[in-house]
């Protein structure tokens, strides 16, 4: 992925090129599992789109193959991960937001 859309806000305004991005799928529990399925950089400042279109923030974000993602209900039974903000509240904007220690975490479910 080269981009993804965020809402303006407080949080777009505090991402940077060269931070860390993690692309967390949700949807149909039935037709795809939910989890992390890429992470990847922020390469550029979140912009607004041209025309009154959405924002997008510039990304160097590899999609993990599908062995290699990992699946919500891992990260829901690592105590570390337990609360991310994805769980707490679902239906929240982009841009989410991880700590440094769940990012570390999530880190040990990775592939190298």
């Amino acid at each position: 992925m080269t981009s993804w859309c965020v809402r303006p806000g407080y949080r777009a305004r505090l991402m940077r090129a060269g931070q860390p991005v993690v692309f967390w799928a949700s949807g149909s529990r039935a037709r795809l599992p939910y989890g992390v399925w890429g992470v990847g950089r922020v390469t550029g400042a979140p912009e607004p789109g041209a025309g009154g279109q959405p924002w997008s923030v510039p990304l160097d974000l590899p999609i993990l193959a599908a062995g290699d993602r990992v699946p919500r209900t891992v990260l829901r039974a690592d105590d570390r991960l337990a609360d991310l903000e994805v769980f707490r509240q679902p239906q929240a904007a982009n841009p989410s937001y991880l700590t440094v220690a769940q990012f570390a975490a999530l880190r040990t479910h990775l592939p190298e």
